[in-house]
Formats: structure tokens, sequence, C-alpha cells
């Protein structure tokens, strides 16, 4: 079938490589809770930006896995771009969802895989990442009221892989981890750069020369890591300093 697959950027995957007693364990307790066969969760780093990595684990099948990448279905995946909008935090797989991003082949496909019915959940993890996590699998379709009385306890699961994760080095590891640290001043003049304002302008609002603003701001940028000034404000503003 060819379809249209509108530009997106593209994604690094990374397996996690989590205990298999312990994804046996998720399963049992999900299936338990809900009905669900089949779960998976998503860790999208928050940089690069333009390149992001995403980190991933879940008990589907391998020749899913394989297919998924082969046929980039990456592109037109809303699991893998689902940003939640408040106060609702979850969705109900079904036509309509994936049709807003032209993934009605990927609907298609996911029958014939068992994913007949699942529900996604958009949700802060750790370290600046963004977590989505999914369960499928369920035989006929899922309504509100269905989705509701499991979520408290599927975000309970979801909270348990979390602290799972965090619990052990070598996962955190692979995430960046900001241990950025500014001085009172710093953050006066990042936050006066966010608004527009030129060196001479902060100097002038803050009683400085301009020499001390451009000191600031050089430290500013080599503390986050950045190339200049700009990459800086668009990171401080990710990581919450602006």
């Amino acid at each position: 079938m060819n379809i249209y697959r509108p530009y997106t950027l593209p994604y690094n995957f990374h397996k996690l490589d989590v205990d298999p007693h312990f994804v046996a364990e998720i399963c049992e307790l999900i299936n338990k809770i809900s009905g669900f066969s089949l779960f998976s969760l998503l860790l999208k780093a928050r940089f690069p930006i333009s390149n992001r990595e995403v980190y991933f684990f879940n008990n589907y099948h391998e020749s899913w896995r394989a297919l998924y990448i082969e046929r980039k279905y990456w592109m037109i995946d809303p699991v893998l771009n689902f940003r939640p909008v408040p106060p609702s935090f979850s969705k109900i797989w079904d036509l309509d969802f994936f049709s807003k991003s032209n993934g009605q082949e990927l609907w298609y496909v996911n029958q014939k895989y068992g994913f007949r019915s699942g529900i996604t959940f958009g949700l802060p993890a750790f370290s600046g990442t963004y977590g989505v996590f999914s369960v499928a699998g369920k035989e006929g379709p899922i309504d509100n009221e269905t989705m509701y009385k499991c979520s408290g306890e599927i975000l309970g699961v979801y909270i348990r892989i979390i602290r799972y994760l965090t619990s052990h080095t070598k996962y955190l590891q692979s995430f960046y981890i900001d241990n950025t640290s500014f001085s009172h001043r710093e953050l006066e003049v990042l936050r006066y750069t966010a608004d527009g304002m030129t060196s001479i302008e902060i100097a002038s609002t803050i009683c400085v020369t301009k020499s001390t603003v451009d000191f600031h701001l050089m430290n500013i940028v080599k503390k986050l890591d950045c190339k200049n000034k700009f990459q800086a404000i668009a990171k401080a503003a990710l990581l919450g300093y602006i």
C-alpha cells in the first residue's frame, strides 16, 4: 500500500537490556489488572532535539519489531509521537487515533500481529525523559469507562517500572543527567536574554558593565555545554531554568 508519509524527525532507537524475569513479572501484572497481554515503554530523551534518542523495552514479538523498523512505521506511529493534552493523559487505540498521523496502514497491520486494542499513556519519567507507556492485545473494543477503571492500576505499574530503572545505574547512564548549577546573577542574565534583551540593555538593567554580562553569558553557554547563547536559552528552557 502506497501512502503519503509526512516528514518526521528521525529517531535513534535503543533497546534497554531489561531482566527477562522482570519483563515477565510486568506482563503478568498487567494481564491480571486489565486483561491486556502486551506492553511497551518508550523513554524519549530531551537532547538532542533534532535527532531524538528513544529508549524502549516491551514484550512484543521480534518479528514485529523488525517489520516496524523495515517499513519505517515510526514515521506514522501516533504512539511514538503521543503528547497528551491536559487534563487527559491517555488515549484509546482506534482507527481515528492512527488516522490522525496517517497511520491507517499501521492500524490494520497491528490487527494481524495481535494489537487488537490498546491504551497509551503519556507521562514525565526521569532525568528529563518523557515516558510513553502502552498496553495492548485485549480482545474486543475498549471504551472510555474501561480505560478509566484500569488506568490507576496501570499507572501504578508504570511507576514500578520507572523505579526499577532508576534503581539500576546501568540504565541511568543512558540518559542525560542535569547537574548544572547557576549563580543568582547568571540566572538573571539568562532570563533577561531569553526576553530578547541585548547585553547592553541587560547591563543597564542590572547596573553592571556589558563585559560582565558577556562574561556571565560565556559561563552559561559553557555550563550547559552549548555552542552559543541561542542554544543555551533553548536548553535552559527545556530544563526548567527559565
